[in-house]
């Protein structure tokens, strides 16, 4: 079972929210507040996350078929999905997997692909992101580790919050999530990506850094790349007013 939050009406384009790695529905707040009158919004707990159900075996497939089950009980035939850094990875997975399901793409703070061709930089990631929970250390002395080098300084003040929403999230589905990430590559297929795009990054996001976000734009037919200034890894939060214009101008010209 999926928990999904809800705003607006059903007869406006339906939009797709999908958090990250440390995330959950309560991620896209902001934008379930202010869109309610430009899309019929969604903003799911994935699978192991929040209050969804887990999955024995969290993998880019059965996370793009749980967005299919979601969307055939809401007899949805095709949605605009909104994925941030894991979230957006899951986007373009979707994508490549599903392209008759989807309208359009927004995809912020992400990346095209993860580590290296080899496979050692992988590795090492999932070897220094688990040691602290083998270790002992709960999901909220990681999130404290982690959390304030993501944000632009300016922001700090969202610390404690994406802390708390990092808390919650259990080890197996952190895991499982971060196994995900190291076996993840999309960039073969952005050349085929033929819908609307718009591509969202923060000025300083340390994690999908700006530039890298430019490149990935310009190797999609039709993207639209929109940097937000004063802003990290979590500009839906960090500039939500400039965030929500940018979403509302992507719905806007929908067809």
């Amino acid at each position: 079972m999926l928990l999904v939050a809800e705003t607006g009406s059903r007869d406006r384009p339906p939009l797709l929210m999908l958090h990250g790695v440390g995330g959950n529905h309560q991620a896209f707040t902001p934008q379930l507040d202010a869109l309610a009158d430009d899309a019929w919004c969604l903003a799911w707990d994935m699978p192991g996350y929040g209050q969804s159900t887990a999955h024995h075996d969290m993998t880019w497939g059965s996370l793009c078929e749980a967005i299919v089950e979601l969307l055939d009980e809401r007899d949805i035939q095709q949605v605009n999905l909104l994925g941030h850094s894991l979230g957006g990875m899951l986007a373009l997975e979707f994508a490549q997997r599903y392209p008759q399901r989807l309208q359009s793409l927004i995809l912020y703070a992400t990346s095209p692909a993860f580590g290296s061709q080899d496979g050692a930089f992988q590795e090492k990631f999932l070897r220094a992101r688990l040691a602290p929970l083998e270790q002992g250390a709960t999901m909220t002395d990681i999130a404290n580790n982690i959390v304030p080098g993501m944000l632009h300084p300016e922001q700090q003040h969202l610390a404690p919050q994406l802390v708390a929403m990092m808390g919650q999230v259990t080890a197996p589905a952190y895991a499982q999530a971060l196994a995900c990430i190291t076996q993840f590559d999309q960039r073969g297929n952005l050349a085929n990506l033929n819908l609307p795009c718009t591509l969202i990054a923060g000025d300083q996001d340390p994690n999908a850094p700006a530039a890298m976000m430019a490149k990935m734009a310009s190797k999609i037919p039709q993207a639209d790349y929109i940097k937000i200034a004063t802003s990290g890894h979590f500009a839906n939060l960090e500039q939500a007013a400039a965030f929500n214009q940018t979403i509302k101008q992507h719905l806007s010209q929908l067809i």
